[in-house]
């Protein structure tokens, strides 16, 4: 093995030769230690920036979906309005309270679908007759209290 060749040497005095032009352009002023430190919290402060930036347009692009998605199922709702409310009623009658958790979210969006085609009085007279129908089912009651519908004697008058 002491007879062989080794290029290592070989290789290492191309390598300098190479690369003696690109001295010229090699910083000439060495970096102090503050200096990396700065330039490493620029990095950090700007790849948190863009990861947070990121994540608000994430955010806003879940949130545009989610409000498209209700204003399709109001739609939904307003041409289906007598088959919603017979659904709602439906829920009602069966006595559970995971059927009339589920017949209060539908009320509210059928409240919801009545206020954007502006017919919030007719959904306030149908869901009074709907309060007054199943007045002795105090856990359906404490529902339409949770989601603001109010009593029909309890609704202040209008002018």
């Amino acid at each position: 093995m002491g007879s062989e060749r080794r290029p290592g040497a070989e290789l290492l005095a191309h390598y300098r030769e190479a690369t003696r032009g690109n001295q010229d352009t090699a910083p000439k002023v060495r970096r102090s230690a503050a200096h990396l430190l700065d330039a490493a919290h620029a990095q950090r402060t700007g790849r948190l920036e863009r990861e947070r930036a990121a994540r608000e347009a994430d955010e806003r692009r879940r949130v545009e979906a989610a409000e498209a998605a209700r204003a399709d199922r109001l739609d939904h709702l307003t041409r289906n309005a007598e088959q919603t409310w017979g659904r709602g009623e439906a829920l009602i009658t069966q006595k559970k309270s995971t059927t009339y958790d589920r017949a209060s979210a539908l009320l509210d969006d059928l409240r919801a679908a009545h206020a954007r085609t502006g017919d919030i009085t007719a959904f306030e007279e149908r869901a009074g007759r709907l309060r007054e129908a199943h007045r002795g089912r105090p856990a359906f009651m404490r529902r339409f209290d949770e989601i603001g519908i109010p009593h029909p004697r309890e609704r202040p008058a209008r002018k």
